[in-house]
């Protein structure tokens, strides 16, 4: 992984969110020419020009953005998507990508891809083709994941992608296709945070009904942080590896949302990386 641009897309995805209400200056580390903000009411997406890269950003929702401050409030965010509807798999075909989809953030994409297709395509047409870096935080790292495949299917090829904190995007299905698809996507996770374990799997004992509906995989080679500072890529032994998380998970419930900040937490883990 390369960690220098890794630590430029946590930067870019919290300058994301402060682009999102209105804080406009350029935070020097992203060595960005100029930017493109996109916003459709619920969602939005940040283009970062840099001299050998695009980077896209997806910040997530609004509202999130507003709860992150208020820990009572991000929770119930939280269970609002979860016990919605939306959580529902759907075919990712609209998007043009194999497997299914969470509703929610499937429609979320689908609102953005005119404008965020026909961005790239101007910038490729006056500034030139170059690598396109895709990046999100929390609902914008399953954003990111999922155009991971969009985007290519919309004439622009993507070079990397790094998520951090992100939910669950989709199926089995739509995790392998990303695999087989030869785009490296680094999933960022750090301690006890939750997201990242949301939407929850079913047991394996219930009704095949409720596990078609909530067959939900991440997306990409983890890149894990401890809360000691101890961050390491996954490459082995992910079963334990779970295992241990879901009991720590279980033993520090009062960390479950303080984990989900960029600052400290995911900028941490990246400087840690061993």
């Amino acid at each position: 992984m390369n960690v220098d641009l890794a630590k430029i897309c946590c930067r870019a995805c919290i300058y994301g969110y402060d682009r999102m209400v209105g804080v406009a200056a350029h935070p020097a580390a992203l060595l960005a020419i100029d930017e493109s903000f996109i916003d459709t009411g619920t969602s939005c997406v940040l283009i970062v020009e840099q001299p050998d890269r695009r980077i896209v950003v997806f910040p997530g929702t609004q509202s999130e953005w507003q709860f992150l401050h208020e820990p009572i409030k991000t929770w119930d965010s939280i269970l609002d998507w979860l016990h919605n509807l939306k959580f529902r798999l759907v075919s990712g075909t609209r998007l043009g990508c194999h497997g299914r989809l969470h509703r929610g953030f499937e429609e979320e994409l689908h609102d953005l891809m005119p404008q965020l297709v026909a961005e790239l395509q101007r910038r490729r047409d006056t500034l030139g083709a170059k690598p396109i870096v895709l990046t999100g935080h929390s609902q914008g790292g399953a954003l990111a994941a999922i155009a991971t495949a969009a985007l290519p299917a919309n004439g622009h090829e993507v070079s990397e992608t790094f998520t951090f904190a992100a939910p669950r995007p989709g199926d089995y299905g739509f995790a392998e296709s990303i695999k087989a698809g030869g785009v490296s996507v680094w999933r960022c996770e750090y301690g006890n945070d939750i997201v990242p374990h949301l939407p929850l799997r079913p047991d394996m004992q219930l009704a095949e009904i409720s596990q078609n509906l909530l067959d939900y995989y991440a997306v990409g080679q983890l890149v894990y942080g401890k809360p000691n500072n101890n961050s390491f890529i996954v490459t082995d032994s992910a079963g334990m590896t779970h295992e241990q998380r879901r009991q720590r998970l279980l033993a520090n419930q009062d960390q479950w949302l303080e984990h989900h900040h960029l600052d400290p937490h995911y900028l941490a883990l990246l400087e840690n990386l061993t």
